[in-house]
């Protein structure tokens, strides 16, 4: 095998093939710290294919100076590579949340704490919770928002006593909770989320029938078959007859005890908009 100097010299070869197979190389060295800088400016290499490459490479390469180099990406002024930056720490996963909540906590840029928070969301893991929590009372509101969301995705039920007591203090952040509450999916979260349908704020309100499908509870049919009854909007009635399907389809069997012509009439106008449909598509053919 070449040694690591030899690949270095070969990624600045002109010839972008030579350049791809010096990337899969260099995947034996992740302790080198100027492999994995030299690996990290590849991913700005003008080539598309070493771009690839590089991001696959580093993917493959679950060490410590990965993390810290990719971290160092995530704050590139280029879109495309800090973007290439945040995939391959969503695929490192778990591995990486320790240097990344390291980063976030000294971090005193607004714009790098949120692409940090939204990575740690993107992972998944339950150890990131904690961290995450902390920056619900952030000062900058889009900090904040970014918190809750991730909590969202991360889908602790440990979050769930801080969402809660949030929503009560605050107004910018309710449809956001509503929607990280709905994630999560814990029983206790149904008594906010029915109580959010009755918001004067459309998005909030729009956010809760969503969540009340997100989490899949029977619990929740009765309210949404009440609602789909009174509402008079015929694309939000469809909204709702979405969450009441995403619950049947998790407990089937769970909507047949709820009847309502209202919820009849949805489906009859979904059936008939697919058949619609089809006949066009067939049209074109």
């Amino acid at each position: 095998m070449a040694t690591a100097e030899v690949l270095l010299e070969q990624l600045k070869n002109t010839d972008p093939n030579l350049r791809r197979k010096a990337v899969r190389s260099l995947t034996a060295y992740p302790e080198n710290k100027d492999v994995v800088a030299a690996l990290c400016e590849a991913l700005g290499d003008p080539n598309k294919g070493v771009q690839n490459i590089t991001i696959e490479a580093l993917s493959s390469m679950p060490h410590e100076n990965v993390v810290l180099g990719l971290i160092n990406v995530v704050k590139s002024p280029d879109l495309n590579t800090r973007n290439a930056g945040m995939t391959i720490l969503r695929n490192l996963g778990s591995m990486a949340i320790a240097p990344i909540v390291t980063a976030l906590n000294a971090s005193e840029d607004v714009d790098e704490k949120i692409q940090l928070l939204v990575i740690l969301g993107d992972i998944k893991s339950h150890l990131a919770t904690d961290a995450v929590i902390k920056y619900i009372d952030n000062e900058d509101d889009n900090v904040k928002t970014t918190a809750v969301e991730s909590l969202g995705k991360i889908q602790d039920p440990k979050a769930v006593k801080v969402l809660l007591e949030t929503y009560k203090n605050t107004d910018i952040l309710k449809y956001s909770i509503v929607e990280a509450l709905g994630n999560i999916a814990v029983e206790d979260v149904l008594p906010v989320l029915i109580g959010a349908l009755e918001s004067g704020d459309m998005l909030e309100y729009f956010t809760a029938i969503g969540a009340l499908g997100a989490t899949e509870s029977p619990n929740a049919i009765e309210v949404l078959c009440k609602k789909i009854d009174t509402e008079e909007d015929a694309g939000t009635r469809r909204l709702i007859f979405k969450s009441l399907a995403q619950i049947e389809q998790a407990n089937p069997g769970s909507i047949k005890n709820f009847t309502s012509d209202s919820l009849v009439n949805v489906l009859v106008g979904l059936l008939d908009n697919h058949d619609r449909s089809e006949e066009h598509t067939s049209e074109l053919q």
